[in-house]
């Protein structure tokens, strides 16, 4: 598979002193990954760059944690889609799918949360076949 898909990371430029700043993080471009085949290659519109990542940042990091080096990608979470997935009684269910570091999470969620956080994050909402025949969307 041929692309020319440009990879942006955020990567830690320099050690936060207080309040993490703009100036403490790099944006770094870089050729996109080539792809096996059956690879799938995401695109994160956001990344959360969430309090307890604060630590991560100093030189010793916590004893909970691990500390990031200089010029090293910041870790963090994107959403990835939301599915609607079931029906039952009339009342919706859905997930949101995530991604962390090098793992995928789903998080149930009522559907009007995740889809308000699908078109803030600007990711894909789908909905199970079975959950539209249950609630009798046909396709004509």
């Amino acid at each position: 598979m041929s692309h020319s898909e440009t990879n942006r990371r955020i990567v830690l430029a320099s050690r936060p002193r207080g309040t993490p700043v703009p100036e403490d993080f790099r944006l770094e471009k870089t050729q996109a990954p080539v792809l096996a085949q059956d690879d799938v290659l995401l695109r994160t519109l956001y990344l959360s760059l969430d309090p307890y990542m604060r630590g991560m940042m100093n030189e010793r990091a916590p004893a909970y944690t691990r500390s990031i080096a200089i010029g090293e990608v910041m870790p963090g979470g994107t959403v990835n889609r939301v599915v609607v997935n079931n029906v039952s009684n009339e009342t919706f269910y859905a997930k949101v799918i995530m991604s962390t570091e090098s793992r995928q999470v789903e998080v149930d969620s009522r559907p009007s949360d995740a889809i308000a956080l699908a078109l803030r994050a600007r990711v894909p909402i789908f909905a199970e076949s079975s959950v539209l025949d249950k609630a009798g969307v046909s396709g004509s």
